[in-house]
């Protein structure tokens, strides 16, 4: 019998589909009264590490069904005593800034990286300096990048200030549209990849802006972070997954990502035998998105034939089959979106005679004999 292994839900309840820093249950009055008014109703993210940010784990019993178990791993919380020391020390990781990612305003900086070049205007043939907008991430990329950095994530959320003056502000794309005498404007980046623009009226007429360049995810790479054990003489093979979204160069813990169902292909063999049995080789992943850490980390992803589900009869034999399998990101709170699809994968299975079972995915692979 093949199995698929039920997996928890993770995220929080139903917000906007963009929630910059001056959403968050951090946020001071001023922000909260600002975001009131140009946002409506507006929802609250908690400030905590989104679940995801390397210490998920598979959990729960098995369900009946005959199928293979592999995907995304479940969302349930775990206490930090529960995580591996390598999940919980998020090494080469950057921390948060104090209270979750909002930094403090960074007024008077001069123009350099983050700050962008002073627009002018002429009144009456003398130039006089406009504004010059300092940009901020409210997260740090997990390679180290500076927070000035003007490349982001999709969703990721960027402060904007102009040195402590006040001014009218604008995006070309992404939320909120704009913001009205503030001398702060947090803003969160689109979905979608391309070049946004922020630009900033101050109350003399004066303009400047800033181009952001918003990346969606590229690629998924993985660190395999163990075998899944198996009771001695009997046939499986499996392992976690530590999986890291692409580019690292910008952060994308406001990001949610799920592997989609799929069919088995290339069956040969051994499984074709189960599967004209009645078997369902298909691959049935977790339904639910699970949230991106803040060091761009899901972990982990368990790729596994489940225990027992490859006990003769019928007896051992060569066999293969795959998963070709795409995996989707999307806003990790919009329970309204089936998200984009940004890279495909596919899962080996293969058995010998001897029952010697291996599985691949993601350039990993794990073997093991019964």
């Amino acid at each position: 019998m093949f199995t698929h292994a039920r997996m928890g839900e993770g995220g929080s309840a139903a917000a906007p589909r963009y929630l910059p820093a001056a959403t968050r249950t951090d946020r001071s009055p001023a922000l909260a009264a600002r975001a009131a008014h140009d946002g409506g109703s507006v929802g609250t993210l908690s400030s905590a590490r989104p679940v995801g940010a390397g210490f998920i784990s598979v959990e729960g019993p098995a369900e009946p069904g005959d199928r293979l178990q592999i995907g995304i791993g479940r969302a349930g919380a775990r206490t930090d005593a529960g995580a591996s020391a390598a999940s919980r020390s998020d090494a080469g990781v950057r921390a948060a800034p104090p209270g979750a990612g909002t930094p403090d305003a960074d007024a008077g900086r001069p123009v350099g990286p983050g700050v962008s070049a002073p627009e002018t205007t002429r009144a009456g043939g003398t130039a006089t300096t406009a504004c010059a907008i300092t940009n901020t991430a409210t997260v740090h990329a997990p390679d180290g990048t500076p927070d000035s950095r003007t490349t982001i994530g999709a969703c990721e959320t960027i402060r904007f200030t102009l040195g402590g003056a006040v001014a009218d502000w604008r995006a070309t794309a992404g939320w909120p549209g704009g913001g009205r005498a503030r001398a702060t404007f947090d803003w969160a980046a689109p979905e979608t990849s391309g070049t946004q623009t922020i630009t900033a009226t101050t109350p003399g007429g004066g303009t400047c802006s800033i181009d952001m360049s918003v990346v969606a995810p590229r690629d998924i790479t993985v660190k395999k972070t163990g075998p899944v054990a198996y009771a001695a003489g009997s046939a499986g093979a499996g392992m976690t997954l530590e999986m890291r979204l692409q580019p690292r160069n910008v952060n994308f813990g406001w990001l949610a990502i799920r592997e989609d169902p799929r069919p088995a292909t290339g069956v040969t063999g051994y499984f074709s035998t189960r599967a004209a049995a009645g078997a369902d080789l298909s691959h049935h992943p977790n339904p639910d998105f699970e949230r991106v850490g803040w060091n761009n980390i899901v972990c982990c992803d368990t790729a596994a034939t489940v225990a027992g589900s490859l006990t003769p009869p019928p007896a051992w034999a060569d066999g293969t089959f795959n998963w070709v399998v795409p995996t989707r990101f999307r806003y990790f709170d919009d329970e309204w979106s089936d998200g984009r699809v940004f890279t495909t994968t596919v899962q080996r299975f293969a058995i010998d005679a001897a029952g010697r079972v291996t599985v691949g995915k993601f350039g990993e692979r794990e073997s093991r004999s019964p």
